[in-house]
């Protein structure tokens, strides 16, 4: 996998790679001139994947109103070069939401909203296990570099029986704090930075 930062004013504006199987992708911030694109990109998945991502609903004015609403929700995006469709979509969050730090307070940890994230990955189905999980993330740790960021907390956590985002997870440093069940068991997971 070959990666490239492009870098104005040192800061990241986009990232640009080739997947396993040599396809070139490009990585930046979600704007909201993407909503279409994204709204095509959030209903083109599986059941099953729309089932483990869910920090906002799928329509074009909650998509309109998640990003207008809300100044701390930062969208990346991975977009195919060769048909410039979204591929990848991830959100991070300065802070956390709710549930997450009632769980999180559960635990004797108590989540900040100047140093700690939340953050909200999701890949296409069909161009999963191709690195964009890896190049994504690393996108975002370029983007945080800079920040106060001490811990990246998973939005909602992980669902357990996704065995292959939670090894994923952990191979990156995450660690497991709880369980919880929201209609199906899932895991807190964060890593500190």
């Amino acid at each position: 996998m070959v990666i490239k930062h492009i870098v104005y004013n040192s800061s990241i504006i986009f990232m640009k790679f080739k997947t396993k199987n040599n396809k070139e992708v490009s990585f930046r911030n979600f704007e909201i001139k993407d909503t279409n694109l994204l709204f095509s990109y959030l209903q083109s998945l599986s059941e099953t994947s729309k089932s483990r991502f869910g920090p906002h609903p799928y329509d074009f004015e909650a998509i309109t109103n998640f990003y207008s609403k809300d100044k701390t929700n930062i969208g990346i995006i991975g977009i195919d070069i060769k048909n410039s469709q979204i591929i990848a979509y991830s959100i991070i969050k300065q802070g956390q939401i709710l549930a997450d730090f009632e769980r999180y307070k559960s635990y004797q940890i108590t989540l900040s909203e100047i140093n700690d994230f939340t953050y909200a990955p999701s890949v296409a189905d069909e161009w999963q296990s191709q690195g964009l999980g890896d190049a994504m993330f690393k996108y975002l740790k370029k983007l945080l570099q800079n920040t106060d960021c001490e811990r990246i907390v998973l939005w909602g956590g992980v669902q357990k029986s996704n065995e292959k985002a939670v090894n994923y997870y952990q191979k990156n440093g995450f660690k497991i704090y709880g369980q919880f069940e929201n209609n199906v068991d899932n895991w807190d997971m964060a890593l500190n930075v």
